[in-house]
Protein backbone atom coordinates (compact mmCIF):
# COMPACT_ATOMS: atom_id res chain seq x y z
CA UNK A 1 0.00 0.00 0.00
CA UNK A 2 1.20 3.53 -0.77
CA UNK A 3 2.29 5.51 2.27
CA UNK A 4 -0.07 8.28 3.33
CA UNK A 5 -3.74 8.77 4.19
CA UNK A 6 -6.49 7.08 2.18
CA UNK A 7 -10.15 7.97 2.80
CA UNK A 8 -11.76 5.69 0.22
CA UNK A 9 -14.28 2.85 0.61
CA UNK A 10 -15.84 4.35 3.75
CA UNK A 11 -12.64 3.96 5.77
CA UNK A 12 -9.74 6.13 6.85
CA UNK A 13 -6.39 4.40 6.44
CA UNK A 14 -2.95 5.63 7.49
CA UNK A 15 -0.01 3.72 6.01
CA UNK A 16 3.74 3.98 6.57
CA UNK A 17 6.42 1.75 5.15
CA UNK A 18 3.76 -0.14 3.22
CA UNK A 19 1.99 -1.13 6.46
CA UNK A 20 -1.44 0.08 7.59
CA UNK A 21 -0.88 1.80 10.94
CA UNK A 22 -4.45 2.99 11.47
CA UNK A 23 -7.88 1.99 10.22
CA UNK A 24 -11.07 3.70 11.38
CA UNK A 25 -12.90 0.44 10.69
CA UNK A 26 -10.90 -1.43 13.34
CA UNK A 27 -11.67 -1.30 17.07
CA UNK A 28 -9.73 1.46 18.78
CA UNK A 29 -7.86 1.21 22.05
CA UNK A 30 -9.00 3.91 24.47
CA UNK A 31 -7.69 4.26 28.01
CA UNK A 32 -10.13 5.28 30.76
CA UNK A 33 -7.81 7.06 33.23
CA UNK A 34 -10.62 7.96 35.63
CA UNK A 35 -10.96 4.23 36.31
CA UNK A 36 -7.27 3.72 37.16
CA UNK A 37 -6.54 1.42 40.10
CA UNK A 38 -3.31 1.93 42.07
CA UNK A 39 -2.20 -0.85 44.36
CA UNK A 40 0.55 -0.04 46.86
CA UNK A 41 2.94 2.88 47.11
CA UNK A 42 6.63 3.44 47.72
CA UNK A 43 6.01 3.64 51.46
CA UNK A 44 3.26 1.03 51.68
CA UNK A 45 3.82 -1.78 49.14
CA UNK A 46 1.07 -4.12 47.98
CA UNK A 47 1.83 -7.82 48.59
CA UNK A 48 0.86 -10.95 46.66
CA UNK A 49 1.43 -14.36 48.24
CA UNK A 50 1.97 -17.75 46.60
CA UNK A 51 1.62 -20.44 49.30
CA UNK A 52 4.06 -23.26 49.79
CA UNK A 53 3.66 -26.21 47.45
CA UNK A 54 2.65 -29.54 48.96
CA UNK A 55 5.91 -31.44 49.51
CA UNK A 56 4.45 -34.87 50.18
CA UNK A 57 5.83 -37.89 48.30
CA UNK A 58 6.32 -41.49 49.39
CA UNK A 59 9.07 -40.52 51.85
CA UNK A 60 8.27 -37.17 53.47
CA UNK A 61 8.66 -35.12 50.32
CA UNK A 62 12.04 -36.55 49.35
CA UNK A 63 13.68 -38.96 46.91
CA UNK A 64 16.00 -41.57 48.46
CA UNK A 65 18.94 -42.94 46.49
CA UNK A 66 21.18 -45.80 47.61
CA UNK A 67 24.24 -47.34 45.97
CA UNK A 68 27.24 -49.52 46.76
CA UNK A 69 30.61 -49.28 45.08
CA UNK A 70 34.06 -50.78 45.44
CA UNK A 71 37.52 -49.37 45.73
CA UNK A 72 39.93 -52.20 46.41
CA UNK A 73 40.05 -53.74 48.93
CA UNK A 74 36.92 -52.18 50.38
CA UNK A 75 33.28 -51.85 49.44
CA UNK A 76 31.47 -48.66 50.39
CA UNK A 77 27.85 -47.55 50.38
CA UNK A 78 26.25 -44.19 49.78
CA UNK A 79 22.83 -42.68 50.36
CA UNK A 80 21.50 -39.37 49.05
CA UNK A 81 18.16 -37.66 49.57
CA UNK A 82 16.77 -34.78 47.55
CA UNK A 83 13.68 -32.62 48.09
CA UNK A 84 10.97 -33.17 45.52
CA UNK A 85 7.64 -31.63 44.58
CA UNK A 86 5.08 -33.88 42.93
CA UNK A 87 2.53 -32.91 40.26
CA UNK A 88 0.01 -30.35 41.51
CA UNK A 89 -2.14 -27.59 40.01
CA UNK A 90 -3.13 -24.52 42.02
CA UNK A 91 -5.47 -21.81 40.80
CA UNK A 92 -8.80 -19.97 41.22
CA UNK A 93 -10.89 -22.99 40.20
CA UNK A 94 -8.74 -25.77 41.70
CA UNK A 95 -10.20 -27.91 44.46
CA UNK A 96 -9.07 -27.47 48.07
CA UNK A 97 -6.30 -27.41 49.26
CA UNK A 98 -5.03 -26.10 45.91
CA UNK A 99 -7.43 -23.16 45.59
CA UNK A 100 -5.92 -19.69 45.07
CA UNK A 101 -8.94 -17.40 45.57
CA UNK A 102 -9.52 -14.44 43.27
CA UNK A 103 -8.50 -11.08 44.73
CA UNK A 104 -10.97 -8.29 43.92
CA UNK A 105 -8.94 -5.09 43.46
CA UNK A 106 -11.66 -2.70 42.25
CA UNK A 107 -14.33 -1.81 39.72
CA UNK A 108 -13.94 -1.47 35.97
CA UNK A 109 -15.90 1.39 34.36
CA UNK A 110 -18.81 0.35 32.15
CA UNK A 111 -17.76 -0.73 28.67
CA UNK A 112 -14.15 -1.53 29.58
CA UNK A 113 -12.95 -4.84 28.18
CA UNK A 114 -9.16 -4.66 28.45
CA UNK A 115 -6.61 -3.83 31.17
CA UNK A 116 -3.36 -1.95 30.68
CA UNK A 117 -1.15 -3.05 33.58
CA UNK A 118 2.28 -2.03 34.85
CA UNK A 119 3.99 -3.62 37.86
CA UNK A 120 7.03 -2.81 39.97
CA UNK A 121 7.61 -5.85 42.16
CA UNK A 122 10.28 -7.37 44.37
CA UNK A 123 10.26 -10.88 45.80
CA UNK A 124 10.33 -10.12 49.52
CA UNK A 125 9.95 -13.74 50.63
CA UNK A 126 11.65 -16.55 48.71
CA UNK A 127 11.44 -20.32 49.26
CA UNK A 128 13.93 -21.40 51.92
CA UNK A 129 14.98 -24.02 54.41
CA UNK A 130 14.64 -23.17 58.13
CA UNK A 131 17.97 -22.04 59.55
CA UNK A 132 17.43 -24.44 62.43
CA UNK A 133 17.87 -27.39 60.05
CA UNK A 134 21.48 -27.83 61.17
CA UNK A 135 21.67 -31.42 59.96
CA UNK A 136 21.56 -30.30 56.33
CA UNK A 137 24.84 -30.13 54.37
CA UNK A 138 26.18 -26.59 54.28
CA UNK A 139 28.26 -24.56 51.86
CA UNK A 140 29.80 -21.34 53.18
CA UNK A 141 27.47 -21.48 56.17
CA UNK A 142 24.27 -21.89 54.16
CA UNK A 143 22.15 -24.93 53.32
CA UNK A 144 23.17 -26.12 49.85
CA UNK A 145 19.74 -25.20 48.50
CA UNK A 146 20.28 -21.56 49.42
CA UNK A 147 23.54 -21.51 47.45
CA UNK A 148 21.40 -21.95 44.30
CA UNK A 149 18.52 -19.45 44.60
CA UNK A 150 14.96 -20.38 43.68
CA UNK A 151 14.31 -19.17 40.12
CA UNK A 152 12.74 -15.79 39.36
CA UNK A 153 11.65 -14.57 35.91
CA UNK A 154 11.09 -10.86 36.43
CA UNK A 155 13.41 -7.89 36.73
CA UNK A 156 12.84 -6.77 40.30
CA UNK A 157 12.28 -3.16 41.45
CA UNK A 158 11.64 -1.93 37.92
CA UNK A 159 8.43 -0.93 36.15
CA UNK A 160 7.30 -3.57 33.67
CA UNK A 161 4.45 -3.51 31.14
CA UNK A 162 2.39 -6.69 31.19
CA UNK A 163 1.33 -8.19 27.89
CA UNK A 164 -2.33 -9.18 28.09
CA UNK A 165 -2.25 -8.19 31.79
CA UNK A 166 -0.30 -11.36 32.71
CA UNK A 167 3.21 -12.22 33.88
CA UNK A 168 5.19 -15.38 34.71
CA UNK A 169 7.05 -14.80 37.97
CA UNK A 170 8.91 -18.08 38.47
CA UNK A 171 9.71 -20.90 36.05
CA UNK A 172 12.16 -23.78 35.89
CA UNK A 173 11.88 -27.29 34.46
CA UNK A 174 8.54 -28.60 35.75
CA UNK A 175 7.50 -25.67 38.00
CA UNK A 176 5.93 -22.28 37.30
CA UNK A 177 4.10 -19.43 39.04
CA UNK A 178 2.17 -16.62 37.37
CA UNK A 179 -0.46 -13.95 37.94
CA UNK A 180 -2.87 -12.07 35.71
CA UNK A 181 -5.64 -9.48 35.88
CA UNK A 182 -9.10 -9.99 34.40
CA UNK A 183 -12.42 -8.17 34.22
CA UNK A 184 -15.29 -10.34 35.47
CA UNK A 185 -18.81 -8.92 35.86
CA UNK A 186 -17.49 -5.38 36.08
CA UNK A 187 -14.85 -6.16 38.70
CA UNK A 188 -11.06 -6.28 38.24
CA UNK A 189 -9.71 -9.54 39.63
CA UNK A 190 -6.11 -10.49 40.41
CA UNK A 191 -5.70 -14.19 39.72
CA UNK A 192 -2.81 -16.52 40.57
CA UNK A 193 -1.68 -19.90 39.36
CA UNK A 194 1.17 -22.19 40.37
CA UNK A 195 1.87 -25.69 39.17
CA UNK A 196 4.29 -28.60 39.14
CA UNK A 197 4.24 -30.75 36.00
CA UNK A 198 3.91 -34.54 35.92
CA UNK A 199 7.71 -34.92 35.83
CA UNK A 200 7.91 -33.33 39.28
CA UNK A 201 10.53 -30.86 40.45
CA UNK A 202 13.75 -31.62 42.34
CA UNK A 203 14.16 -28.70 44.72
CA UNK A 204 17.34 -29.26 46.72
CA UNK A 205 19.82 -31.67 48.26
CA UNK A 206 18.73 -32.80 51.72
CA UNK A 207 21.51 -35.17 52.75
CA UNK A 208 24.34 -37.25 51.28
CA UNK A 209 26.59 -39.70 53.15
CA UNK A 210 29.25 -42.26 52.25
CA UNK A 211 30.35 -44.99 54.65
CA UNK A 212 33.61 -46.90 54.30
CA UNK A 213 34.21 -50.20 56.20
CA UNK A 214 37.80 -49.12 56.85
CA UNK A 215 36.55 -46.69 59.48
CA UNK A 216 34.09 -49.17 60.91
CA UNK A 217 30.99 -47.19 59.91
CA UNK A 218 29.51 -49.46 57.23
CA UNK A 219 25.93 -50.35 58.20
CA UNK A 220 22.92 -51.83 56.47
CA UNK A 221 20.88 -48.83 57.56
CA UNK A 222 21.54 -46.95 54.36
CA UNK A 223 19.83 -49.61 52.26
CA UNK A 224 16.61 -49.58 54.27
CA UNK A 225 16.17 -45.82 54.17
CA UNK A 226 17.38 -44.84 57.63
CA UNK A 227 20.93 -43.84 56.77
CA UNK A 228 20.17 -40.38 55.39
CA UNK A 229 17.82 -37.68 56.59
CA UNK A 230 14.56 -37.82 54.60
CA UNK A 231 12.45 -35.03 56.11
CA UNK A 232 11.84 -32.19 53.66
CA UNK A 233 11.71 -28.90 55.59
CA UNK A 234 11.46 -26.68 52.51
CA UNK A 235 8.97 -23.82 52.74
CA UNK A 236 8.33 -22.85 49.10
CA UNK A 237 6.20 -19.77 49.90
CA UNK A 238 6.89 -16.74 47.68
CA UNK A 239 5.71 -13.19 48.39
CA UNK A 240 5.97 -10.32 45.89
CA UNK A 241 5.61 -6.73 47.08
CA UNK A 242 5.56 -3.38 45.32
CA UNK A 243 3.29 -1.19 43.21
CA UNK A 244 0.74 -2.02 40.53
CA UNK A 245 -1.03 0.40 38.17
CA UNK A 246 -4.12 -0.84 36.34
CA UNK A 247 -5.80 1.29 33.69
CA UNK A 248 -9.09 -0.04 32.25
CA UNK A 249 -9.47 0.36 28.49
CA UNK A 250 -12.12 0.12 25.80
CA UNK A 251 -11.20 -1.67 22.56
CA UNK A 252 -14.54 -1.61 20.78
Amino acid sequence: MTDGIDMSAGDILVAAGGVVKFSAAKPQFRRVPQGEIDLGSAGSPYSITFPSFVNQTAVNGSNYFYATFSFFPDTAEQCTTTGRLVQQEWGPTAASPFTLPDIDVGAAPAGCDYLDVQVNLTRTTAPSIPSAAGAFPVVAGKPIFESYPWPIEIIESQWLDLQDAAIVLERINGMARMLWFEIVSGRVLLRRKQSVASIGFETHLIDSRVNNPSNGSLTAAHANGSGCITTNLLDSTSVYSGQIKITPCITS
